[in-house]
């Protein structure tokens, strides 16, 4: 059962992600990733791209699946439906390990960036 929710207000993504198994991320041009952070942060196995932001805190058959193009994304989601033992012992890693980042590591990334690209602007 796939669902596309689009704009939801916070309140709502809790109770989404506790009855959810699986959260994709199929964008290519993907910076960080928030929404994924969030459904790690949840316990949620992700299914993404690699080369993007959310390799920072996914790690491929560990607790998640990182994929080269749309092709071997829908393979990964086949293959965790044909095979829940996998699924779950994603979904179990996920929710032991917490992701390598808190607000205080993501505040103080994001005001890096943004001090860089002043940098950059100002040459």
């Amino acid at each position: 059962d796939v669902r596309l929710h689009g704009r939801l207000p916070r309140e709502d993504l809790r109770a989404l992600y506790a009855e959810a198994d699986v959260f994709v991320a199929p964008a290519a041009l993907e910076a960080f990733g928030i929404a994924a952070l969030e459904a790690r942060a949840c316990g949620l196995v992700v299914v993404a791209r690699r080369g993007t932001g959310v390799e920072e805190f996914v790690t491929h058959d560990v607790d998640g699946l990182l994929v080269e193009d749309d092709d071997a994304m829908t393979d990964a989601l086949v293959r965790l439906v044909e095979d829940p033992g996998l699924r779950e012992r994603l979904a179990a890693t996920a929710r032991s390990r917490r992701p390598p980042f808190g607000w205080e590591r993501t505040v103080a990334a994001a005001g890096a960036e943004y001090r860089r690209a002043a940098d950059l602007r100002g040459r």
